[in-house]
């Protein structure tokens, strides 16, 4: 990873905050999942921490993984999303969701896992070494402001820049359902890749599955995001002290 991209990124998470704070979140950034687990079952009870961030179930830590926190000018959470190492321990990505697709499930349903499958697509196939997966992402809605003004584009943008900055990520993954990937999020988030089918989540509560996608960047694809302008990303019309106010 050559240096002159690594500060390409750097500049590139600093636009990010700027422009965050400019409409009325503030972005914070750490590695201490005990704590993160607590603001979010403080602030954000109505969708329990996601399993694969869960420090109760996992060993996370500075150097393999990383948390995303906004808030806005009242001090309200809005904002949350996080990363960690996939312990790939030299198998494919496939190899490793085959046995383990199980522990990342889409949050706040209840599901048969019994009936649950994961399929690899062409890529999980040949992706592997050092693996990042992207998750536990809630934007807050209602009176916070912020969904639709295309700030979730420029934070899932920020957590990749983060993860190629911080652990020099050969990839970064993410499992998304169908119903939002079909509605552009793909893209939003600036992923780059999708490959849909990969999930088949089996309702408990009733006879239908969740269909999931699983979206990826390699580092190619990052570096060629950080070139990208963000102006373009959201929607000024949106005033920039609506958020909190």
């Amino acid at each position: 990873m050559k240096i002159e991209n690594i500060v390409r990124a750097a500049r590139f998470v600093s636009q990010i905050m700027d422009m965050s704070l400019e409409r009325g979140v503030r972005l914070s950034v750490g590695d201490d999942f005990a704590s993160y687990a607590q603001i979010v079952a403080q602030h954000r009870a109505h969708q329990p921490i996601g399993p694969p961030f869960d420090p109760a179930r996992h060993f996370l830590r500075q150097g393999n993984s990383l948390w995303i926190l906004g808030h806005d000018k009242k001090g309200r959470l809005v904002h949350t999303q996080a990363m960690r190492q996939l312990d790939l321990a030299g198998m494919t990505l496939s190899d490793f969701f085959n046995s383990t697709f199980r522990s990342f499930p889409p949050a706040g349903v209840p599901l048969d896992m019994g009936a649950s499958r994961y399929r690899a697509g062409p890529a999980a196939s040949n992706i592997r070494g050092n693996v990042f997966y992207h998750g536990d992402v809630w934007l807050a809605g209602g009176n916070a402001g912020l969904r639709g003004t295309g700030i979730a584009s420029l934070f899932a943008r920020f957590a990749q820049a983060l993860c190629y900055m911080r652990f020099q990520a050969d990839y970064v993954v993410a499992f998304m359902p169908q119903e939002i990937a079909f509605k552009g999020l793909t893209e939003r988030e600036g992923y780059m890749h999708a490959e849909p089918g990969t999930l088949q989540w089996m309702r408990a509560d009733c006879d239908e599955f969740i269909n999931g996608f699983m979206v990826w960047n390699g580092q190619t694809d990052i570096e060629y995001l950080l070139e990208m302008p963000l102006e373009p990303l959201v929607k000024d019309k949106v005033k920039k002290t609506e958020v909190g106010s």
